[in-house]
Parts: structure tokens; C-alpha cells; sequence
């Protein structure tokens, strides 16, 4: 009786039908590994920081000053930086004066020369973070308009916070503020 010789292909599918049920269940086992492990690290990871302005409205008259503070709300997650830029209508609102948060008191970049933007930048050095909530900066606006609707936005394209731990952008929401300019008793 001549034996037939099988060719390498005959003998590597042999081979990996033997080992087909050993190699399925190692997949199956390292994809399960892989999705539980990211279902852990992603119930862990940040949920996203966000940059508001309190009061986020209010009325105000004609003439008057009022001041709205900039917040930035990392949570839980360390950052080491944030910036904002603010936009409002300089015919409405008019920049009076600024003043610092203490959260970051190390590192401090304002830009206000453009009517109608505002553009700060905080950090910490020496490789400090913060967390939580906190006011990066408080700014007078002095209502100029008659009657109107004046509006300080947060451009979310020159607008971040910065996490500490790996340099990336965590902002994923912005509010800014809505301010009524009428005079009292009228409408």
C-alpha cells in the first residue's frame, strides 16, 4: 500500500482544525478581557469638564456695572491649564476691569485688546493640579445699550481645559450668559 503525502497546506489545515476550538476560545476570552476592562476604565474616566459663567443671566440698567465670573469645572479629573475666550457685542456691554481666581495663580495670559473678545489663559507650574470647580477669573462689563439682550458667549474654539495628567483637551461643554439691559420699572 503506497501512503499518500499530504501537502503543507493539507497538513496546517489539520493542524488548525485540531487547535480550532482552543484558539476560538483564547479569542473569546481576550475580547471579553479587552470589553470588560474598558467597561471598567470607561466608568472610571472623566465624564468631561466644562467652562460656565455665573450669574448665567440677570437684569441690569443702563449705565450700571456688573461682573460675571468665569468658571471652569473639571471634576474629579486634574488639569493643570484652562483657557476661555469670551465674545460679547461691544456695542452692548463694555469691558470695565478683570480679576483673578486663585486656582491658578502661577501662570497668567489676558488678551483684551480686540472689542468684543476677551481671551485668558491660567495655569499652575511645578507640577500642581487642581480639581473641582473654580473661578478662573471675574470680569466688569458696564451695559452701554438702552434696551437689549447683550450676550457673553464662550468660543469652544479657543476655549479648553487641560488635563494634567496627559495634556488633553477634557472641555466638552460651555454656557455663557444671557443679561436683560432695560431700565428699572420699564419695558
Amino acid at each position: 500500500m503506497v501512503k499518500k503525502q499530504q501537502s503543507f497546506s493539507d497538513k496546517l489545515s489539520s493542524v488548525m482544525f485540531k487547535y480550532a476550538k482552543t484558539w476560538l476560545l483564547l479569542v473569546i476570552v481576550g475580547a471579553v478581557s479587552l470589553l470588560g476592562y474598558g467597561m471598567v476604565r470607561g466608568s472610571f474616566a472623566a465624564t468631561g469638564a466644562s467652562i460656565y459663567l455665573a450669574p448665567a443671566s440677570s437684569t441690569v440698567v443702563p449705565g450700571s456695572t456688573f461682573s460675571v465670573a468665569v468658571h471652569e469645572n473639571s471634576g474629579t479629573s486634574e488639569i493643570n491649564a484652562a483657557q476661555v475666550s469670551l465674545t460679547y457685542n461691544p456695542s452692548q456691554l463694555e469691558y470695565v476691569s478683570m480679576t483673578e481666581g486663585t486656582a491658578f495663580p502661577n501662570v497668567a495670559a489676558t488678551s483684551n485688546s480686540t472689542p468684543g473678545v476677551i481671551r485668558v489663559a491660567r495655569g499652575t507650574t511645578g507640577g500642581t493640579s487642581v480639581t473641582g470647580d473654580n473661578v478662573l477669573i471675574t470680569v466688569t462689563f458696564k451695559a452701554v445699550a438702552k434696551n437689549a439682550t447683550a450676550t457673553v458667549g464662550i468660543d469652544p474654539n479657543y476655549s479648553m481645559v487641560v488635563s494634567s495628567t496627559d495634556s488633553t483637551n477634557l472641555l466638552s461643554s460651555t454656557t455663557g450668559g444671557t443679561y436683560t439691559i432695560k431700565r428699572g420699572g420699564k419695558h
